[in-house]
């Protein structure tokens, strides 16, 4: 799959037709990257790999059906991808807590902790993705401002602040025992 990605994205770098990718799911997971504006729309699963490939993107959308995790640790392995990077920068120690547990979040809980760009409801995928072709496709605009033309469509679908179960890790109480739980920077055998 990685050979394949890598023979499009190489492709797509050569052409100046190409103004916009949008990478998706087809069916219960998803997988995806690259250089020109891409748009990962997290519509599934994003576990391991998945996420490696989506997460370090300027768009990153979540859904109604999104699930988030790091699943290596239940195998006794430490999170991979990247994910130590990008794990340590979630606020309130959020990215130790899932790095070390393996919790997994919805796309309520992505949007809330910065995992996710945007949230739009799964109802409204097809339309995000049509306006993403026809738009940008038909844009004569530079570099950054075709980021802001996305960035500005995309929030045209989007829902600013879904609500959170909770039953979720990221509500206010939990967050307040995460902080505690998570705080230290070693882990004490007792």
């Amino acid at each position: 799959m990685l050979s394949r990605l890598s023979q499009l994205f190489l492709a797509y770098d050569n052409s100046s037709n190409v103004k916009l990718i949008i990478l998706k799911s087809n069916g219960r997971a998803f997988c995806a990257g690259g250089d020109v504006a891409a748009v990962s729309i997290l519509n599934g699963i994003a576990m391991g790999g998945g996420v490696g490939i989506s997460i370090h993107g300027k768009f990153r959308v979540a859904t109604d059906n999104s699930v988030f995790a790091m699943p290596e640790t239940a195998l006794g392995l430490f999170p991979d991808v990247g994910a130590s990077y990008f794990l340590s920068r979630l606020p309130g120690f959020f990215g130790e807590y899932l790095g070390l547990t393996g919790a997994r979040l919805n796309g309520a809980e992505m949007l809330a902790c910065g995992r996710a760009t945007h949230y739009v409801p799964s109802a409204k995928l097809s339309s995000l993705e049509e306006a993403l072709k026809c738009r940008v496709a038909s844009s004569t605009s530079s570099s950054c401002d075709l980021a802001s033309t996305i960035s500005a469509i995309i929030d045209e679908y989007s829902l600013k602040k879904p609500a959170l179960n909770e039953k979720s890790a990221y509500y206010k109480r939990d967050k307040l025992m995460i902080l505690l739980c998570f705080q230290y920077l070693t882990i004490y055998r007792y």
